[in-house]
């Protein structure tokens, strides 16, 4: 309500800037060459009133995305310019939820954090009962280890990265029969078997 901008200028903005990776100062560029004088700020604020305003949708997806069986998190780094009581140089994290299927009904959920401590793993997952899909990151383990509810089950494509490396390694004629090799070859067949039934 009383906002200058319409429903599919603000979802184009937010799919342009998260989806498709364009940061608002290049948007508002793009706009400048139209001719629609918007300032990044603007849109900045735009954006996190919205957020404010999604937040009981993402805390019901919350909800559901942990009364499921299997939940996938991972994490990535990301610096934040200007943030209170920080050097701009410092790292933050966006920590990924996601539950696949069924189909229609997959949920990822993004989490920003200063840390990818322990507590704050543990916070996005109370009272989860069943499998956590993750990469060989130890705080997913040290978070497993006293729960026996939570199953810890580890990522094949971090896992084939390894088998990938140790080929890199054995010289390119002894190749096809190493151990790596083989290790390669079934994990294919698994991601081919799961690209097939994907949408099942």
């Amino acid at each position: 309500p009383k906002c200058s901008v319409t429903v599919p200028s603000i979802a184009s903005i937010i799919v342009s800037k998260y989806a498709d990776s364009l940061p608002l100062y290049r948007q508002e560029q793009i706009f400048a060459r139209a001719g629609i004088e918007l300032g990044r700020d603007k849109m900045a604020r735009w954006i996190l009133t919205i957020g404010e305003k999604l937040s009981p949708l993402v805390a019901l997806l919350h909800k559901d995305l942990l009364a499921s069986e299997v939940v996938s998190m991972d994490e990535t780094t990301l610096q934040v310019l200007k943030e209170k009581g920080r050097a701009a140089s410092s790292k933050s994290f966006i920590l990924v939820q996601a539950r696949e299927g069924p189909p229609g009904r997959n949920i990822i959920l993004f989490h920003y954090n200063q840390s990818r401590a322990g507590q704050v793993i543990a916070s996005y997952l109370p009272n989860f009962k069943g499998i956590l899909l993750t990469d060989g990151l130890e705080v997913y383990k040290s978070y497993c280890r006293p729960r026996p509810e939570v199953v810890h089950a580890g990522c094949w494509s971090h896992c084939r990265r390894k088998f990938a490396e140790a080929q890199k390694g054995i010289k390119a004629s002894k190749r096809s029969g190493s151990a790596a090799h083989e290790a390669l070859a079934l994990i294919d067949t698994l991601f081919k078997i799961e690209g097939e039934g994907k949408n099942l």
